[in-house]
């Protein structure tokens, strides 16, 4: 070979070298960037490496790339928004726990107050004491309770990105319509005693403020003590009556102080389970009380030979507007006595009725789904009920007439057409006596 050969031979494969490495460093790179692509972000690989793309990615995969870089981008912003919120419900959810164990803190606290401390009132039966429990738990719940010209100020100096909750039914005004069912077309009537109840609502209830109530908690906690002596053997049916109520009201009560606010109706049960009193030296939490006691439920056995010594013999409807669970479809908390608890009962079932139904003018009937609920123990079907509702409506209110104007007027379809059942609602609120 001669020497001009092998330059050229030499040339050509230092060529072809060069090539090849040129292709080597660009697969290199373009290994690089995927594998960077991969495992990093693709806002970064994207701003950083873009110089290169042109001459290793195809446009069209720099094209979808790009696409991907900038649903990436929208990603992340949405996931520090995310992470922000989560922060923020974080810090809500343990600031209410903090004033939920500084409360059962202090509870625990003051109950621990020398009995000789506390102002002994003479409680000789069982109906006093649950009158006495009631009483007192009514008089911590109105200390607990902030004025609403406090309400208003904390309402005004809300961030704005929390305003929207103003709108929950927490902020509602109670006076003029407590049940809710009053502002459908702007009708107004006088529904009595509900109009003047006080509403202590979730936001309202302030923890920080138990500090006002050393005496009845340590009080309601003597009273509670007392009840495991108790006989009620010999109490009569009335006496019976009056002391479940109260201490069904009572039971749950006692639970909002020791639990806290429940934020779902299914934390709501699981508080009605864990609402227990001893009685007589058995413990009965609020769900056996209405059922087993209240309501008269049937048992067989062993249970029934249990129960038959703390219960009614048979059971009063009217329980139903007597019986509160501390939410907005509750009816308004009351004191029932031994002596009057029958028209006690009958006050609290015709102020129900006329607070909790509304009949609109174009004759559209609301009514609350508690009253659905237990309908059977009043009526056979929906129709029937009305009448029933009629006939306990006293002459000279207003619904009663109306009542009566839907009945005369309309077929029996028509006018199960017209009936509309309020939902159940489970957020915490109480309507206290003044």
């Amino acid at each position: 070979m001669s020497t001009n050969q092998y330059h050229r031979k030499k040339l050509d494969l230092e060529i072809q070298v060069n090539e090849l490495q040129a292709v080597l460093d660009r697969e290199q790179r373009l290994n690089r960037f995927l594998r960077f692509a991969i495992h990093e972000p693709l806002v970064v690989s994207h701003s950083s490496c873009h110089s290169c793309l042109s001459s290793v990615i195809p446009a069209q995969l720099q094209v979808l790339l790009a696409e991907l870089a900038i649903v990436e981008e929208e990603i992340i912003c949405l996931e520090r928004r995310v992470e922000d919120l989560k922060l923020c419900l974080f810090q809500e959810r343990k600031q209410q726990k903090n004033y939920f164990c500084c409360l059962g803190k202090t509870s625990q606290d003051l109950v621990t107050i020398p009995s000789q401390q506390v102002e002994e009132k003479s409680i000789d039966t069982p109906n006093k004491m649950s009158e006495e429990l009631i009483k007192s738990l009514i008089s911590i719940f109105h200390k607990l309770h902030r004025p609403g010209n406090q309400l208003d100020c904390e309402i005004s100096s809300v961030p704005r990105l929390t305003i929207s909750c103003i709108n929950s039914r927490s902020f509602m005004p109670c006076k003029s319509d407590p049940m809710q069912v009053l502002d459908i077309d702007g009708t107004t009537r006088n529904i009595g005693f509900y109009k003047n109840c006080i509403q202590l609502t979730r936001n309202s209830f302030d923890p920080n403020r138990i500090y006002l109530c050393v005496a009845d908690i340590a009080r309601v906690q003597i009273l509670i003590d007392k009840l495991q002596d108790i006989e009620l053997n010999v109490s009569t049916y009335k006496q019976k009556l009056a002391f479940w109520i109260n201490i069904y009201n009572a039971s749950i009560m006692h639970a909002f102080l020791q639990h806290g606010l429940p934020q779902t109706s299914e934390k709501l049960l699981t508080l009605l389970n864990k609402a227990a009193v001893n009685v007589g030296g058995i413990v009965l939490n609020a769900l056996a009380i209405e059922h087993f006691i209240l309501r008269n439920s049937s048992m067989n056995g062993k249970d029934a030979k249990s129960w038959r010594k703390y219960g009614l013999g048979y059971p009063e409807p009217n329980v139903t507007f007597a019986l509160c669970r501390g939410n907005w479809s509750s009816p308004a908390l009351r004191v029932y006595t031994g002596e009057d608890v029958v028209n006690e009962l009958e006050r609290a079932k015709v102020e129900y009725l006329e607070a909790s139904i509304c009949i609109t003018n174009k004759k559209k009937i609301f009514m609350p789904k508690l009253l659905h609920w237990h309908m059977k123990d009043f009526a056979d079907d929906v129709v029937s009920l009305l009448e029933w509702i009629y006939s306990q409506l006293p002459r000279s209110a207003s619904l009663k007439c109306s009542v009566m104007e839907c009945l005369n007027g309309n077929t029996k379809a028509s006018l199960i057409k017209s009936v509309e059942i309020q939902p159940y609602d489970a957020e915490f609120r109480y309507l206290l006596p003044c």
